[in-house]
């Protein structure tokens, strides 16, 4: 009954509002509390901010989503420390893996001030062997995380306008020999708000995407794995980027010329007509 009660929240997630996304999933959690952990896992939510008030940290901001949470408690990339704090002993990446995130880190940190200009990005590993720490991992996964969010006019301020950019990339890397096969599943999440003119009201457009790719590269050290899944990446983000401009803004544009028309209908029908009669005169 539980995976019956998993799979029609999932189903009913798909056809709510996207920009709703959020409160939909909580209002779920609270209704099916023994699910709530794969309910989390199974839908995509915007990124969050927390601040890291260690000595470490210094007040930094990291990026908080599933990947980089247990329970209610989310883990700083800058420090390796879950905040708030866990009890017990937390499961975090060390040695060689640990070293790869922090440079993974400063890596798309460089990447995020190419594309993005501002924001935020977070980047976290984890070991899907379990062997010696020592040494770097033949199979692990991990998630690459863009978060943009920009503000509209000072005038529309309060009434919530802007735009956000949220996405998500989680991977696995399975190392044989030489190479390495890279699995990615990437999910953007794009939101637009603003005042229309007058009193017509806020505009909304919201949406998400998620695309799924594979590539093999060789590799000859650890950073070798930063070179590969960067290009994936970026390769990734491209498309689904062309997609959402295709999708959503064309889309809108045509329902947009369907409802008005910029130009003279009238004068637009006597042209066609008069193409019509050119055309058939010369048939003739």
């Amino acid at each position: 009954m539980s995976a019956d009660a998993l799979s029609l929240s999932l189903d009913m997630m798909r056809r709510l509002p996207p920009q709703h996304v959020t409160s939909n999933v909580e209002a779920l959690m609270q209704v099916l509390p023994n699910d709530a952990e794969d309910l989390a896992s199974s839908v995509d939510q915007p990124l969050t901010l927390r601040v890291d008030d260690s000595p470490g940290g210094a007040g930094r901001e990291f990026v908080c989503c599933d990947y980089n949470r247990d329970g209610e408690s989310w883990r700083s990339w800058y420090t390796n420390t879950f905040h708030p704090p866990l009890d017990g002993e937390p499961i975090v990446p060390v040695g060689a893996l640990r070293e790869l995130e922090l440079q993974a880190n400063d890596a798309f940190d460089t990447y995020r001030k190419l594309y993005y200009d501002t924001g935020y990005t977070s980047t976290y590993l984890w070991d899907l062997e379990g062997d010696d720490p020592s040494k770097l991992p033949t199979k692990f996964a991990g998630a690459v995380l863009f978060k943009k969010a920009l503000q509209g006019p000072a005038s529309d301020a309060a009434k919530g306008t802007g735009g956000a950019w949220d996405s998500i990339h989680v991977f696995e890397v399975h190392v044989t020999g030489r190479t390495a096969q890279y699995k990615v599943t990437s999910t953007v999440m794009l939101t637009l708000k603003r005042q229309a003119p007058g009193e017509l009201g806020l505009v909304d457009l919201s949406g998400h995407l998620t695309r799924q790719g594979q590539d093999t590269q060789g590799v000859t050290d650890s950073a070798s794995h930063i070179v590969n899944l960067g290009r994936l990446l970026e390769d990734m983000e491209s498309k689904i980027r062309n997609q959402l401009q295709e999708i959503y803004f064309g889309k809108m544009r045509d329902t947009v010329d369907q409802l008005r028309s910029t130009e003279d209908l009238e004068a637009l029908r006597l042209a066609q007509q008069l193409q019509e009669e050119l055309r058939g005169g010369w048939e003739r």
